[in-house]
């Protein structure tokens, strides 16, 4: 049975690399955005790499969104999970609306929770599998103007960390990817691109780092810019 894995976000940015390395290594590859145009470019590389390739476009927080990645998971038998997909908010606390609060938890936790808890079944009965969580160093600290931001890393944090240990024993690795700023259109936002990791390096080393080690398994993985 052939590796298939299943990036959202990757349209463009970090989870395109992740497709483009995937291919290269092999992996029929689940492509998700927003833009279609971007998900057909970025398919059609993907097929030239002469694997098989889907692309689901829709809103995270849509159901139908979800239940289209998961029929398209089933159908492909994917082994890995990539949680690529977020938004970014900078905003002094006091200033949050509920509104902006509701959307940032519902795209960077609800989101790739309710994914997960879909993808499970899958690997179960394939007899195992890999989540990969693309998080932040906005997840293990505050940071000034970003509280919205840092609480919906801390949760998905905290939620993996908890579901790493459930399925101890069963073929499932749980591995967050904790990173400093990656040079994608989100960082534009923050206004810190010299300061930023090359999205096609860090692709490069996740695909590397998370590969199947016969006795040993990376919980978390740190990276941050050269200096």
């Amino acid at each position: 049975m052939n590796s298939a894995v299943l990036i959202t976000g990757s349209s463009n940015g970090l989870g395109k690399e992740l497709a483009l390395q995937y291919a290269k290594g092999g992996y029929d590859v689940i492509i998700h955005g927003r833009d279609e145009n971007s998900l057909r470019g970025v398919m059609k590389i993907v097929l030239d790499l002469g694997v098989r390739c889907d692309a689901i476009k829709g809103d995270l927080r849509e159901s139908s969104t979800l239940d289209s990645l998961v029929g398209c998971a089933r159908e492909f038998c994917i082994d890995t999970l990539v949680n690529n997909a977020g938004m970014y908010l900078k905003k002094p606390a006091l200033e949050i609306t509920g509104e902006e609060l509701r959307k940032i938890m519902e795209v960077n936790f609800e989101a790739p929770v309710k994914l997960t808890q879909e993808i499970l079944p899958i690997f179960y009965k394939r007899g195992g599998g890999t989540i990969i969580n693309i998080n932040s160093v906005a997840g293990r600290h505050g940071s000034l103007g970003e509280a919205a931001y840092c609480a919906s890393k801390h949760a998905l944090n905290g939620f993996f960390d908890s579901l790493r240990l459930e399925n101890v024993g069963k073929g499932i690795r749980v591995i967050n990817i904790v990173s400093g700023s990656i040079n994608t259109r989100m960082i534009g936002e923050r206004g810190d691109r010299e300061k930023s990791i090359d999205p096609k390096e860090a692709a490069k080393f996740i695909v590397e780092a998370t590969k199947k080690y016969s006795t040993l398994c990376p919980d978390e993985i740190l990276m941050r810019k050269r200096e």
